[in-house]
């Protein structure tokens, strides 16, 4: 029997509001506890899904929202060492994400596992 599992998450845009368990659990702030509950949640249901025995028969399908836009929230995270100086200089100004074809802009979060 083939099973598929398709979980798209909003989980790390705005509000974020990570539950009471993972509240400052990531020192990286409301984001990072976000990220942090996300990657938790995804651990259960693949334990889960190993417990049920039927992880090589699962196709998992992944993916996320990008984010809360970086100027209109204080909790958007970061794309860390990428600054985004062309896009605001010469690709029109303004996000040096959202709003973009760049990395944080339209592209997202997407895995797909099927071990069997």
């Amino acid at each position: 029997q083939k099973f598929f599992l398709y979980f798209p998450t909003t989980l790390v845009h705005r509000p974020l509001t990570p539950a009471q368990q993972f509240r400052n659990s990531s020192g990286e702030g409301h984001f990072g506890d976000a990220l942090h509950e996300l990657d938790h949640t995804v651990g259960v249901m693949l334990d889960f899904i190993e417990s049920q025995g039927i992880r090589n028969n699962t196709l998992f399908i992944f993916t996320s929202d990008n984010g809360p836009p970086e100027e209109e929230c204080e909790f958007a995270g970061t794309a860390g060492s990428y600054k985004g100086t062309w896009q605001r200089t010469y690709g029109g100004g303004g996000s040096a994400s959202k709003y973009t074809t760049w990395e944080g802009g339209h592209r997202v979060p997407f895995i797909i596992s099927w071990p069997g």
